[in-house]
C-alpha cells in the first residue's frame, strides 16, 4: 500500500537535453494505456511487437471514443507507430525499462503507478505523472515555466486564405506583444501572408522572444500546450480581444503558495540533482468546500455573460470560472459534475449543438446514461 505522501524520484543518470519531439502523444492519457497494456502483456509474456500492437490499437480506440464522446471530429493520421513512441517515453520517465532484444517492462515506478491506477487514486497519479514529465523534458518544462514567469500567452487565430489587415495587425501587436506597434521586421515578414501562415510566423516571433534559446518549432509548441493541458497544469481558452480571436494559455500553478488550501507542492527532481518545486492547482472535487466555490464563481459569471432563453454558453462560464479561481478546466467539470449530482443542485443543464470544437468542449457527465451539456442556468 502507497502512502498519501508517495511521490517518484526521477532524473537520476538523465542527460540534460531531454526533450519531447513527438508531434503524436499530445495527451497524457495516451501514458496511462502504455503502462496498462504493458503490466497486462508482460506477465502473459508478450514479445515487444505484440506489445506495441496493443498500445497503438488501445491509444486509436481512446482517441476516436473520446472524439466520438465530445462530439468532435475522428483524429487524422495513422497511429501504428504510437505505440513505440509512448513506450520510449514511458521508459525515458522511469516508468518503463527495456533489456536489449526484449520486451518492455514496468519498472518500480511504472508499476506503482499501475497501482495508483488500479487504486483510483487519480489525484496522486497525475501529481507523479506531472513531476514525471516536468523533471524529464527540458522543452516542457521551458514552457510551462514561460506561462509562470511571463504570465498569459495570446496567440491569435487567423482564417485560413485571408490576408492580414492593417487594424489585425495593431489589434495583435496590442493583444500578443503589448505594443502599439507591430515589431517592424515581423510586419513586413507578414505582410499579404494568408491567415493561417502568418499565424505561424507570428507565434514562431513569440518563441523567439520568449524562449530564445529553446528553437522550438510551432507545431512542437502547440503539442507541448496540449500536453501540459492534459497534466492539468495549463489551460487554453478562446478569447475575443481587439476584434479578433485568441488562444490564450495560462498556467494553473504558482512558483510560491499562494496560500489556497488546493494547491498542492510538487517536487520534480530533474537531473544532475537538479530540483523543481511548484504549487500546482489541485482541488477535490469531492470536497463541499471546492463545489461550493465552483458554484458561488458560476453565478457570478452568470452576471458578466448574455443569456439566450435563460441559458448560459457552458463553455464560457468554464473559461471564466476558471481564470478566476485558477483551476484546471477539468477540475471545473469534476466540481460541477457532482454539484449537478446533487438533490438540490442549484442548476439545469442542456444541450445545443452548435459551436462544439476542441476548444469548446461541452461537459460530459457519466453514468448509467451518459450526456452531453454546453448550456447551463440556474434552478428556476
Amino acid at each position: 500500500m502507497l502512502g498519501a505522501d508517495w511521490h517518484i524520484q526521477f532524473g537520476t543518470g538523465l542527460d540534460r537535453t531531454v526533450r519531447i519531439s513527438s508531434f503524436n502523444i499530445n495527451d497524457v492519457g495516451y501514458h496511462y494505456i502504455g503502462l496498462r497494456v504493458l503490466a497486462g502483456l508482460t506477465a502473459e509474456g508478450a514479445s515487444r511487437k505484440e506489445q506495441l500492437q496493443v498500445i497503438s490499437r488501445n491509444a486509436y480506440k481512446y482517441a476516436t471514443d473520446k472524439a466520438l464522446r465530445l462530439m468532435l471530429p475522428e483524429p487524422k493520421g495513422t497511429f501504428d507507430a504510437i505505440g513505440e513512441k509512448i513506450c520510449q517515453e514511458l521508459v525515458q520517465m522511469k516508468f518503463a525499462k527495456l533489456s536489449r532484444g526484449g520486451p518492455y517492462e514496468l519498472a518500480p515506478n511504472g508499476l506503482r503507478a499501475v497501482q495508483l491506477l488500479s487504486e483510483r487514486r487519480y489525484r496522486e497519479l497525475r501529481r507523479a505523472m506531472v513531476s514525471a514529465h516536468l523533471g524529464t523534458y527540458d522543452n516542457l518544462r521551458a514552457v510551462f515555466e514561460r506561462h509562470l514567469d511571463l504570465g498569459p500567452l495570446w496567440r491569435p487565430i487567423l482564417e485560413a486564405g485571408t490576408p492580414l489587415t492593417n487594424a489585425d495587425l495593431d489589434s495583435i501587436a496590442s493583444v500578443s506583444f503589448s505594443s502599439d506597434e507591430m515589431p517592424v521586421q515581423l510586419g513586413s515578414e507578414i505582410a499579404g501572408l494568408p491567415g493561417k501562415k502568418a499565424e505561424d510566423v507570428i507565434v514562431a516571433a513569440m518563441l523567439a522572444r520568449d524562449l530564445p534559446s529553446d528553437r522550438m518549432g510551432v507545431a512542437l509548441f502547440r503539442v507541448l500546450c496540449d500536453r501540459l493541458n492534459s497534466l492539468r497544469i495549463l489551460n487554453i481558452r478562446r478569447a475575443s480581444a481587439k476584434h479578433l480571436e485568441f488562444l490564450e494559455s495560462y498556467a494553473v500553478a504558482c512558483r510560491s503558495n499562494p496560500g489556497d488550501k488546493w494547491y498542492t507542492e510538487l517536487v520534480a527532481n530533474g537531473p544532475e540533482g537538479e530540483l523543481f518545486r511548484y504549487f500546482i492547482s489541485d482541488p477535490d472535487p469531492e470536497s463541499k468546500s471546492v463545489q461550493q466555490r465552483i458554484a458561488d464563481s458560476i453565478r457570478i459569471a452568470f452576471k458578466t455573460l448574455e443569456s439566450e432563453a435563460g441559458y448560459y454558453d457552458l463553455p464560457d462560464v468554464r473559461d471564466l470560472v476558471c481564470e478566476e479561481l485558477r483551476i484546471p478546466e477539468a477540475s471545473f467539470d469534476e466540481g460541477l459534475i457532482r454539484v449537478l449530482d446533487s438533490s438540490t443542485s442549484p442548476f439545469t443543464v442542456a444541450l445545443r449543438y452548435e459551436r462544439i470544437s476542441a476548444r469548446r468542449k461541452p461537459l460530459f457527465r457519466p453514468g448509467e446514461s451518459s450526456q452531453l451539456f454546453n448550456l447551463i442556468r440556474g434552478s428556476q
